[in-house]
């Protein structure tokens, strides 16, 4: 089948496992980072309380400040995602264009 070939061709490419790193290595770090900041506030709210009630203005404290930031960071995040997205599938369609060409001008696969 030339779909089969086609997906062979795409994962035996050597630009198919730096696709795959980069990917990998975007996703964990975003997802580490973003975990980091979700995660610290259960953990200052039980070792710095002091910390996350100290107030800024009227009744605004560094708790609710950081807690409404989290959805910026998140959006901060997400758009960062998607810009660096764009580099890793500009770089699929080159490697599925070329092994769609190398399986098509493959001298030893039937017509």
């Amino acid at each position: 089948m030339k779909q089969d070939s086609i997906w062979s061709a795409i994962f035996e490419h050597p630009n198919f496992a730096i696709l795959v790193k980069r990917r990998r290595r975007l996703v964990s770090a975003l997802m580490l980072i973003s975990m980091a900041v979700y995660f610290a506030i259960p953990l200052f709210s039980a070792y710095f309380p002091e910390f996350l009630s100290y107030k800024i203005y009227g009744a605004i404290n560094v708790g609710l400040v950081y807690l409404v930031g989290q959805y910026f960071f998140g959006a901060a995040i997400a758009i960062f995602y998607a810009c660096r997205l764009k580099n890793i599938d500009a770089m699929s369609v080159a490697l599925v264009s070329e092994a769609s060409v190398s399986v098509n001008h493959d001298p030893n696969q039937p017509h």
